[in-house]
């Protein structure tokens, strides 16, 4: 079951708040996974895994080693929390 709700936001904000203040501009993706997502009929599932929007359709850029701007790490990091199949 994902942590949507006042968790995920807790971890959310705590990870948005290191890398800021660290000054990251740009992360690294590290062994990247496209998995089913598990569904417990709590949440509509998402198309493409929580990627789309994120990455094109064939998943370009989305690697071992790609780095990706704070903005599209930190939707990762919210779709990881989420179960979402990233």
């Amino acid at each position: 079951m994902s942590d949507h709700g006042p968790v995920e936001a807790a971890y959310w904000e705590a990870i948005a708040a290191v890398v800021r203040e660290a000054g990251i501009d740009t992360l690294e993706i590290r062994e990247p996974e496209v998995t089913g997502s598990v569904d417990f009929g709590l949440e509509e599932p998402l198309d493409g895994h929580g990627l789309a929007g994120l990455f094109p359709p064939d998943l370009t850029g989305y690697y071992d080693g790609a780095e990706v701007s704070r903005s599209v790490a930190l939707e990762l990091v919210r779709t990881i929390l989420r179960d979402e199949g990233a």
